[in-house]
């Protein structure tokens, strides 16, 4: 056989493998993101009901909503926090719930993260 025949073959096999590669590298990509999007609502509700339980009373709910949007360095639309209870008594357990409905970067390629809502939450007792 002639080298110059297998030429087609060739482009055959790249244009059959480059879509599973491609795919496998976008999922890598998207996973990591759902990893740092998670850690990063985790932490910002952990810096949220750190300063709700070691405020001296009355604590303003909305400067713990604040201070949570303000742990999250990436964009935060349709970003909800909770906090409970709203009035604090000492000894109570203060919980902070940040939710984000996850994004894909790719959506054509990855439909299935569509749906996915991520959830950071944090407890802590009221100190005061």
């Amino acid at each position: 056989m002639k080298l110059c025949d297998q030429k087609g073959q060739a482009l055959v096999e790249l244009a059959l493998s480059i879509f599973v590669l491609v795919l496998i590298v976008f999922g890598i990509t998207e996973f990591s993101r759902v990893m740092y999007i998670r850690n990063t609502l985790n932490l910002a509700a952990r810096e949220g009901a750190r300063l709700a339980a070691v405020t001296p009373s009355p604590v303003d709910e909305s400067k713990v909503v604040d201070h949570v949007e303000s742990c999250i360095p990436f964009n935060q639309t349709g970003l909800t926090v909770t906090v409970t209870p709203t009035n604090f008594t000492s000894g109570c357990t203060i919980t902070v719930v940040a939710s984000l409905p996850f994004q894909t970067v790719v959506p054509l390629l990855i439909t299935q993260l569509d749906d996915i809502t991520l959830t950071g939450q944090a407890s802590m007792r009221y100190e005061y």
